[in-house]
């Protein structure tokens, strides 16, 4: 009679982790994914108190070619329109894929939790926005914009992350953003070699 029940249970026992593996794993696919920001050196800043436009153009540049070369920082610093190539993408074809994404950015306000999201589907479809933020600087979540840290949300495109930040006593206008890659770009990488 013990062994019939103990068999019993180890059977409750394998179909209850064969179920929590399943609802979990679903769980985790479905869940966003968040910004893991790097430290300083394998990633991209700028300043948008200056000239805007041209902090602009030179980020767009900036980030074509952090894209092309796998992500290589300083080489995107000093020499961006000509890159060390690590995969086979068009740099004309990545340009046209983030410039809008970038011009974007001088539109945003960083005003509300509530309607960021939308306000950024609306100015850079097929983007994809999240407080998922982990950055080592904060001493608050991303999502608490009133916090000291001011207000922070990163947006995904292509193979980037772009992470806005806005001041916690400003109008809401982005004044800085940093630019990171979000995914391996370089073939070897992807073909796992």
């Amino acid at each position: 009679m013990a062994r019939h029940i103990l068999k019993t249970q180890m059977m409750i026992c394998a179909v209850a982790v064969v179920i929590l593996s399943c609802c979990s794993s679903k769980a985790v696919k479905e869940s966003p994914p968040g910004a893991f920001v790097p430290e300083a050196a394998r990633r991209l800043t700028y300043d948008l108190t200056r000239d805007s436009v041209a902090v602009i153009d030179k980020a767009v540049r900036e980030a074509v070619c952090l894209v092309i070369s796998g992500g290589d920082v300083a080489e995107c610093r000093e020499n961006p329109d000509n890159p060390l190539r690590c995969n086979s993408r068009v740099k004309e074809r990545v340009a046209e894929v983030l410039r809008p994404a970038f011009k974007a950015i001088l539109k945003l306000k960083l005003q509300s939790v509530s309607t960021i999201n939308a306000s950024i589907s609306q100015k850079i479809p097929g983007a994809f926005s999240t407080y998922e933020v982990y950055d080592a600087r904060r001493t608050f979540r991303a999502r608490d914009w009133k916090s000291s840290d001011g207000a922070c949300v990163a947006i995904n495109i292509d193979v980037i992350w772009i992470l806005l930040h806005a001041a916690p006593d400003g109008d809401g206008s982005v004044d800085r953003f940093e630019v990171f890659l979000a995914n391996p770009t370089c073939d070897d990488m992807l073909l796992g070699s």
